[in-house]
């Protein structure tokens, strides 16, 4: 697996199932060309999707594409290049998707993420920045698909255990991802009346180009000596397991939940200040 989406040492994207339940069904993966997002697309064209990568990075999508069309997988995938901080540029985006794939979006995955967290150095254009991406960037791009969303639609956004605990020097990063929460729960509200149901997955400490640029040497095993002791699972999660339950919240085994976040965190957010305890040793799920 190319580096660009994946560190060297990160497990593959294994799993490949067969069942087809997203079979002709069309996908906006918004911030599809890495990370959880990358999986995400990964994971709907495996289960038999035509899956419409959208992201600002024109080289990563091309080379997210190839990476998936040439796995054998029922689904495809196609890369469109969009900015998500532009209302016309996502309208101009999903406008081409429904031209080459066909008059429907039926499912819309968010991701696109500005990693950018500053305390109390942040400046009105840290908070621009954040809230751009982050929070306006998913609005925009919802607001773009519905002319073309029915019901039986889904929507899911990333957020992350952030927005719900305090972490020193994250005010705009943690800011937006409560805000991503907030407009989770009014959007599903709203677009109940169509039929279209509209759920969060909040991650923890996930193992991914992003982390890899935050570990002392770049490899997983360094990142393992600082983020084990936050999960109750005793690691952080794979990319391939957020998108599991991103799978899960777009398919029909899941017309009961909306409005809802699940939380894939390894138990980050349920263990207490105690942890283990003090003298409790810890051998952790690998």
């Amino acid at each position: 697996m190319d580096a660009c989406f994946y560190p060297c040492n990160q497990p593959p994207l294994d799993q490949k199932f067969t069942v087809g339940r997203f079979k002709d069904r069309i996908v906006i993966a918004a911030g599809g060309a890495s990370g959880i997002g990358f999986a995400a697309a990964h994971r709907f064209a495996n289960d038999g999707a035509k899956v419409a990568i959208l992201d600002l990075n024109e080289s990563m999508g091309g080379s997210a594409v190839d990476h998936i069309n040439t796995e054998g997988f029922t689904g495809s995938a196609k890369y469109y290049h969009v900015n998500t901080t532009d209302p016309s540029s996502c309208r101009n985006a999903v406008k081409q998707v429904v031209q080459d794939f066909g008059d429907e979006i039926h499912h819309v995955v968010n991701t696109a993420t500005y990693f950018g967290s500053k305390g109390e150095s942040a400046t009105m254009d840290d908070w621009r920045n954040s809230f751009d991406v982050n929070v306006a960037g998913y609005a925009n791009m919802v607001q773009a698909c519905l002319p073309y969303m029915t019901k039986g639609s889904t929507v899911v956004n990333l957020t992350s255990i952030s927005g719900k605990r305090a972490q020193p020097t994250r005010w705009t990063y943690s800011a937006t991802k409560a805000a991503i929460s907030a407009m989770t729960r009014c959007m599903a509200l709203d677009l109940s009346k169509r039929g279209i149901r509209v759920n969060e997955v909040s991650p923890s400490w996930v193992w991914s180009p992003e982390q890899a640029k935050a570990s002392p040497d770049g490899t997983r095993e360094a990142m393992l000596h600082l983020t084990s002791s936050y999960h109750m699972i005793g690691r952080e999660s794979n990319t391939s397991e957020c998108a599991a339950v991103i799978a899960f919240l777009s398919s029909r085994d899941a017309n009961f939940v909306t409005g809802s976040d699940y939380a894939v965190d390894g138990g980050y957010t349920a263990m207490g200040p105690e942890r283990y305890g003090e003298s409790a040793s810890f051998a952790g799920t690998a």
